[in-house]
């Protein structure tokens, strides 16, 4: 009996420090036959209590994919990598056009709209979000 307490009470920790990520409207932008890149958004909650961090994103229709981040530097816009992308507790944070996003480089077939684009995301606290994310018209201006 005292071993099983032992082991639960080491259990603990770890569920109190994982952190309880949703994800909502979720879309990746279609391209042109000759561009190479895309960027993905979507709305990033936790509603746990401790802070949790994107480290990564994976989808086999691109070679690799980053975190970026978009910066005013003395009045043009600048993309930048950025290693990880601190979700507060209890708070959202968006990735859209013009600031947060997640890149893709390297497409293996341009995008069209009404297809789907697998995705694995990748938190701090060792959890993995499969997606599915549907591909959407965007003019630049949004």
């Amino acid at each position: 009996m005292k071993i099983i307490l032992t082991m639960l009470l080491a259990l603990v920790p770890l569920s109190a420090t994982r952190a309880d990520i949703l994800i909502s409207n979720p879309y990746i932008r279609a391209t042109p036959p000759v561009v190479p890149n895309s960027a993905a958004f979507m709305r990033l909650s936790n509603t746990g209590n401790a802070p949790v961090f994107l480290t990564s994103a994976n989808t086999s229709a691109a070679k690799n994919s980053e975190i970026h981040a978009h910066e005013n530097t003395d009045g043009v816009m600048k993309m930048h990598l950025i290693e990880k992308l601190e979700i507060p507790a209890r708070s959202a944070v968006h990735l859209e056009p013009g600031g947060l996003h997640l890149m893709i480089f390297d497409l293996k077939q341009p995008l069209m709209p009404g297809m789907t684009i697998p995705m694995v995301l990748n938190f701090s606290d060792g959890t993995s979000h499969k997606l599915r994310l549907p591909v959407m018209n965007i003019s630049l201006g949004e």
